[in-house]
C-alpha cells in the first residue's frame, strides 16, 4: 500500500525552530482512523477522534503506546522514530482504516504527531494481523 505522511502545521514548527519537547519520557500512541481527511489545522487529539475505528474484536480506543520512540534533530535534519505497531484480529475485523494517526498522548491537548494516509480503506480479518511497517530511517524526516 502507498502510505501519504502527514504533519500537522505545530510540529514541523517546532523541529525546526529547535523547541522539540524532550520526547524520551513521554507517551505517544498511535490509533487507526476511517474517512478522515487531512487538515493541517487539526493539533490535537479531540480534532480527529470522532473517526477512530470502533473499539472491538482486538483493537483497543484510544489507539496502542508506540514503543521505542526517538526523537532526533541534528545536523539540520529532524527524524522521528518507533517500533512498527501491530494489531491481532481476534473475534472478528480489525477496520475498515484509511488512515493512522500518531499524538502525544503526555503533552497538554494531546498533541498530533504525524498522520499516515493509507490511499484506501483497509482490514485485518479474524486471526491476522493489521500492520504498520516503518521506513527502516524513521517514520519522517525533515531537512532543514
Amino acid at each position: 500500500m502507498a502510505l501519504t505522511y502527514n504533519a500537522p502545521d505545530n510540529i514541523l514548527a517546532d523541529a525546526f525552530n529547535s523547541v522539540c519537547p524532550d520526547y524520551s519520557a513521554d507517551v505517544f500512541k498511535i490509533a487507526l482512523l476511517n474517512a478522515y481527511t487531512f487538515n493541517a489545522a487539526h493539533d490535537e487529539w479531540l480534532d480527529v477522534n470522532s473517526t477512530e475505528i470502533a473499539d472491538a474484536n482486538g483493537y483497543d480506543t484510544p489507539g496502542q503506546n508506540l514503543t521505542s520512540v526517538s526523537s532526533v534533530q541534528a545536523g539540520g535534519t529532524y527524524v522521528l522514530d518507533a517500533a512498527s505497531p501491530v494489531w491481532t484480529a481476534a473475534s472478528g475485523t480489525i477496520g475498515p482504516a484509511t488512515d493512522a494517526e500518531i499524538y502525544n498522548d503526555t503533552a497538554v491537548g494531546d498533541r498530533l504527531i504525524c498522520n499516515i494516509d493509507f490511499g484506501a480503506a483497509h482490514s485485518a480479518a479474524d486471526g491476522s494481523n493489521f500492520q504498520l511497517t516503518f521506513n527502516n530511517s524513521g517514520i519522517f524526516i525533515g531537512a532543514f
